[in-house]
């Protein structure tokens, strides 16, 4: 197993190669940071003759889809330009952006598979922004207004990457390992599995109750930008008269007609964070923990449920990507999971912004590793402060240096420089 860890703006983006040359891209980061560190590198696979076997979009966070929507746009530009070069008498612009691999399936919680799963409102469908539910009674807020209104755009992506995998577009199967094209990613009794390649790929987020609540949050925004949904209507629609198509989708309509029956629904409680999160294995046993932006209790009770762990026992994997970019929520719980969940190396995909990573939490994850397990280990920091000028990453990195100078030889830590790193555990 090898892991390409790309410069992501404030969130997230991870190509895991398995020993066979299976190829999973998990989140994108930002649409600028997809475009600047990622889609290079990408492209060179497609020229390689490279696929990309999975996308797994953890959740509609900007941070995390917008690279992954940018991909997908790259895509079907490129397909129209192959389509309007067949014309000889059309004259055709050739794409901006270079062509990415081909992506053979997409993991995502997205508005289709919801309209798919549940028979109520197209508008009482789940898809919310994770950004909207860091806005709980029960977690720090980050950000103000203006962070709500990122968010809410959050939300209309999700709503475009539905479109672009649809198959009057890009026509990409949708959670197929996972019980069947179309379903919902949540855990369910039985334990959820998926080989890909030499992987195996074991479901621990989000739960049943979550998406519930997630759906119930998602029925409000949709009632709260109807507007925006005529915008993303008129949008898709131009876009299928590139190809010549004049199909906008039946869901759309729905969309837009129950929208307009939702009525006032009082105060919604904001559930909590329902990223997808992955236990991947290697046939030769080497451990990823793919988190997004979950909780840390969340991660525990998936590995519980997976019978990964016991209740309060420990688990040791070879590396964890530090869920939520190393926000700060609640030290007591974030101080458990730390000490329950230990590995050789931490991958933190943070640029100082919203203060993260979180000082506290790189103190604790340290201290907390530290105690539990002698062997070495190494954090892995997809930024550095002299590429973001942030000082708050100059902080980061000023707290790391020095908790290293007083526990030599114990742990290392990388700063990435440049587009990317490579981590071969």
């Amino acid at each position: 197993m090898k892991l390409t860890v790309f410069q992501s703006g404030p969130g997230d983006c991870v190509l895991v190669e398995s020993q066979d040359g299976t190829l999973m891209l998990v989140d994108g980061g930002l649409a600028k940071s997809y475009r600047e560190h990622v889609a290079p590198a990408l492209s060179t696979l497609r020229e390689a003759g490279r696929e990309l076997d999975v996308v797994c979009v953890s959740h509609v966070d900007g941070d995390h889809i917008g690279g992954i929507l940018a991909l997908l746009d790259a895509e079907f530009d490129w397909r129209v330009h192959a389509f309007q070069s067949a014309d000889p008498t059309r004259r055709t612009r050739r794409p901006s952006e270079p062509r990415p691999p081909n992506v053979k399936e997409l993991w995502h919680n997205g508005f289709r598979a919801q309209l798919d799963a549940d028979p109520r409102p197209v508008a009482e469908l789940l898809s919310q922004t994770a950004g909207v539910l860091e806005l709980s009674e029960d977690a720090q807020r980050l950000e103000d207004a203006a962070h709500q209104r990122d968010l809410a755009y959050s939300a209309g992506d999700g709503i475009r990457l539905s479109d672009r995998i649809s198959e009057h577009q890009l026509d990409i199967p949708l959670n197929r390992r996972f019980g069947g094209e179309g379903g919902l990613l949540m855990v369910r009794e039985a334990r959820q599995t998926a080989d890909v390649g030499t992987l195996e790929v074991t479901l621990l987020a989000p739960f049943e109750v979550d998406v519930v609540n997630f759906q119930a949050d998602w029925h409000e925004w949709i009632g709260k930008h109807e507007a925006e949904m005529g915008r993303i209507r008129e949008d898709t629609r131009k876009d299928l008269e590139r190809l010549n198509l004049d199909d906008v989708g039946t869901f759309r309509d729905a969309l837009a007609q129950s929208a307009g029956r939702l009525g006032d629904r009082g105060e919604v409680t904001a559930p909590n964070l329902a990223s997808i999160m992955l236990l991947v294995r290697e046939q030769d046993d080497k451990t990823l923990l793919l988190t997004g932006d979950g909780h840390g209790d969340d991660l525990l009770k998936g590995l519980e449920h997976a019978g990964e762990i016991t209740a309060g026992g420990a688990l040791h994997v070879n590396v964890l990507k530090v869920p939520h970019h190393g926000a700060e929520y609640n030290v007591d719980t974030d101080q458990r999971l730390y000490e329950r969940i230990t590995a050789d190396h931490y991958v933190i995909c943070a640029n100082g912004s919203h203060h993260n990573p979180d000082l506290r939490i790189v103190d604790l994850l340290i201290k907390s590793r530290l105690a539990a397990d002698p062997r070495p280990f190494k954090l892995w920091i997809n930024s550095n402060p002299q590429v973001t000028g942030n000082k708050h990453m100059e902080d980061v990195r000023r707290r790391v240096n020095q908790r290293l100078d007083e526990h030599p030889g114990r742990f290392e830590a990388t700063f990435l420089e440049g587009s990317s790193f490579d981590l071969d555990p």
